[in-house]
């Protein structure tokens, strides 16, 4: 017996030894070794009803707080007082010789708090067990713990307590999870759903009860930019951030930039240069660390919107946004007309950018009158639109306004062959998105000739031929090779949308231009980025013979 608790002395010197050591590498790592104290946790998660669970085995991982005694040992249960001594010893020797009861525990969520036991907790870890008997009394509550929980987590899981207490969301949406990584965010929750009450009330003029606000919210505001954030991939730059926590930094994001740009942005453009700034900045960039809209250069190779997107094309326009820029050397109203055209289809919104040298110039009457030619142009076609005269390089502006736009619309004749490739280089690396090139005349868009090659990179191409033969009713047809799997893919995924594929005849050296004059069709949709696009757009441009006049859609 004497030999026996003298092992049980060592063992707990041994363990106070593990307990200082642990100290200090939680200083070091700035993780908590502290155990929860029940009391506090109860009080700051608002805990309900006790449920008796009876005699069970659980897990010692498990087990992160105590009830009174949460000082006197660490996380993992390692003693921090040398009073501990005698009594952890005797437990020691009673473990190895007989045995002990049950403990008692508190359960809250997934994790427990010993209201009887410490030091048979404390035992059983130094023994390597990992199960052990214990008597459990369930606590309810609306906000569930986890092992890996810290105290800073707890802090936040209060806030949420405190949040569903006053919104009762877990009640109106059982299913609802809006967990969030810091503290301070649910004032900024519950402020959206304010704001969406009050503008439901004006909407629907009368007064909204505060339930349905939360309901609502939660099903037309949160939902739908939630869906956006899971199928965008966005969170596998984020793994350790959630869904709640990146609606709340698109909501600032997006305010920013229409603060910063003076226009609207949807979530789904927010979600692109949020991905964009992810890639292009790893090691630096995080959430709430935005840089302004026009900080960095907009990345050639990124996909506004790929081929599964059309998954939704029932409820989304793909081309509501519309950037056009008047160049100062030719004021021309062909682009705008093109652009005319598309926002008639897609009840979308018109920008108009023109650029002076100064910024005092921007007040001439000239340009004041072009503003107004603009915009009449605009309102006479029933299209909403705005115009803005900036100071600098046009280039720069498009470039920067091009990120948030679905669509850029520009004239540029192309009618002498250098002058064709350095234009047409200058629009696949100053526009991030897709673009409407106008060379000729606008066109009704309503006869597209599709070329597709069944490579990943023309995905975005197939996507909208399939979106405007569905949205504009258009006639498709395609260019493909007379590889038969490449245009039994291609007819297949345009027929799932209802569009009827005709197959056009391959071109001559004439390329692209040609087979579409050929064909009756009245603009071209082409896709892909960098180098597969430049290679397309080599045939798909014309030549001296044959120059482009048709409108071209490069799709990216």
């Amino acid at each position: 017996m004497q030999i026996r608790r003298g092992d049980a002395v060592r063992d707990f010197r041994r363990a106070r030894v593990q307990a200082k050591f642990e100290q200090l590498m939680a200083q070091l790592t700035g993780k908590s070794t502290h155990l929860f104290s029940y009391e506090d946790v109860s009080r700051k998660l608002r805990t309900g009803n006790m449920i008796d669970r009876g005699i069970q085995d659980i897990l010692l991982e498990a087990i992160v707080g105590s009830v009174g005694r949460y000082r006197d040992f660490s996380r993992s249960f390692l003693p921090l007082s040398d009073s501990n001594e005698e009594r952890w010893a005797n437990v020691k020797v009673a473990q190895e010789l007989k045995g002990t009861p049950p403990i008692e525990v508190y359960q809250i969520g997934q994790v427990y708090f010993v209201l009887d036991g410490n030091h048979r907790v404390s035992v059983a870890k130094q023994l390597g067990l990992k199960t052990i008997e214990a008597h459990v009394v369930e606590v309810e509550t609306s906000v569930s713990l986890t092992p890996d929980d810290q105290p800073d987590d707890l802090i936040v899981k209060a806030e949420y307590a405190d949040f569903l207490k006053v919104t009762r969301l877990d009640k109106l949406r059982p299913d609802a999870d809006l967990s969030v990584t810091a503290p301070g965010k649910y004032p900024q929750i519950l402020d959206h759903i304010h704001d969406h009450k009050y503008y439901l009330g004006l909407e629907q003029n009368r007064e909204v009860a505060f339930s349905e606000a939360v309901t609502s919210w939660f099903d037309h505001v949160y939902l739908p930019t939630a869906d956006l954030i899971w199928n965008s991939g966005i969170l596998r730059e984020f793994p350790e951030r959630t869904v709640t926590d990146l609606y709340l930094w698109l909501g600032e994001h997006r305010a920013h930039v229409e603060e910063s740009l003076g226009l609207k942005v949807r979530p789904v453009m927010a979600i692109d240069d949020m991905k964009a700034q992810a890639a292009d900045s790893k090691s630096s960039f995080t959430l709430g660390s935005a840089r302004r809209p026009t900080d960095a250069p907009p990345s050639p190779t990124r996909t506004r919107w790929q081929v599964d997107r059309l998954g939704t094309i029932t409820g989304d326009r793909l081309f509501e946004t519309l950037l056009v820029p008047i160049r100062p050397d030719m004021i021309t109203w062909r682009g705008l007309d093109q652009a005319l055209t598309v926002a008639q289809q897609e009840g979308g919104h018109i920008w108009g950018l023109y650029t002076v040298p100064k910024a005092e110039e921007a007040g001439w009457l000239v340009n004041r009158a072009l503003s107004d030619a603009f915009l009449h142009r605009c309102v006479t076609a029933g299209v909403n639109a705005d115009f803005r005269i900036e100071e600098g390089k046009l280039s720069e502006h498009a470039s920067g306004l091009a990120r948030w736009m679905d669509l850029t619309v520009l004239h540029l004749p192309l009618t002498d062959e250098n002058r064709r490739k350095k234009r047409l280089h200058r629009v696949l690396f100053e526009n991030p998105g897709s673009v409407l090139l106008v060379t000729g005349q606008p066109t009704g868009l309503q006869n597209g000739l599709l070329y597709y090659d069944g490579s990943p990179q023309l995905a975005a191409a197939l996507a909208a031929a399939a979106y405007v033969g569905q949205r504009w009713h258009s006639q498709i047809s395609v260019l493909a090779p007379e590889d038969g799997q490449v245009r039994e893919e291609a007819q297949a995924y345009l027929e799932q949308f209802g569009v009827q594929a005709h197959f056009a005849p391959a071109g001559d050296k004439a390329g692209i231009s040609q087979v579409a004059i050929d064909c009756s069709c009245d603009f071209i949709i082409v896709g892909g980025t960098g180098d597969e696009l430049a290679t397309t757009l080599a045939v798909s441009s014309g030549t001296e013979e044959h120059p482009l006049t048709l409108p071209l859609l490069i799709c990216r």
